[in-house]
């Protein structure tokens, strides 16, 4: 049967992390069902990982953080763009694997508005440890994969961290309104790549290319 929704999800060595995530996920009381594509993004493929993904009958595909070797530093967008060419179903949820989703009827909230407005779903909050965010960032968002694809999917020519998520929100947002589910989350903490020079790329290409909603036209985009 095919799926009504794709869920995918990356993850990057933090296994612990992964279990959580994926028991968050596996806790949703739906009406409808749904796949869950896991896109490892660590460089080398770990049996560790494929056994968490294997546990949860979902599928585990490894992306791997370059192309060209560990150290070539690619955001999660590229495995998204991975996942999502990849994913079965008209309906995307994107996610990542330090995300915990609060309750177990959220999902299927999501979906239910999403049924109805056939919009941009976030989320209504984030807890990062102590402090609790409203978030317009895609941490489980939901959006029609047509959508997706016409935008061509994360902009390939960031690097590193940072402005990604912003720079689609944008040129999502100006195809689609944007509606808050009440449905929380829960961020999990990891050490943060800190390189300055990777951080000012991005932020510099978020701004230079504002306005500019489809991208990748120069390439196969979403490709292993």
């Amino acid at each position: 049967m095919k799926p009504f929704t794709s869920i995918i999800t990356t993850t990057h060595n933090r296994d612990e992390s992964l279990i959580k995530h994926l028991e968050s996920i596996q806790k949703q009381r739906t009406e409808f069902n749904f796949e869950v594509l896991v896109l490892d993004d660590y460089y080398e493929s770990k049996e560790s990982t494929k056994e968490i993904v294997s546990s949860f009958g979902y599928t585990y595909i490894h992306t791997g953080k370059t192309k060209q070797g560990k150290d070539i530093w690619r955001v999660p967008g590229f495995a998204l763009n991975i996942g999502a060419k990849l994913s079965c179903s008209d309906i995307l949820t994107i996610s990542g694997g330090d995300i915990i989703i609060q309750g177990e009827k959220s999902y299927q909230k999501i979906i239910d508005i999403y049924t109805e407005k056939k919009c941009l779903i976030t989320v209504n909050s984030v807890m990062y440890g102590n402090r609790k965010e409203s978030t317009r960032m895609p941490w489980f968002m939901t959006i029609p994969k047509e959508t997706f694809m016409y935008i061509r999917g994360y902009d390939e020519d960031f690097t590193g961290v940072a402005a990604e998520d912003n720079d689609l929100m944008d040129r999502l947002m100006s195809l689609k309104e944007l509606v808050q589910a009440p449905v929380d989350l829960i961020h999990q903490s990891h050490d943060r790549e800190s390189s300055s020079d990777r951080k000012r790329h991005n932020v510099e290409l978020w701004i230079a290319r504002k306005g500019h909603i489809i991208r990748n036209n120069d390439r196969e985009w979403g490709v292993l």
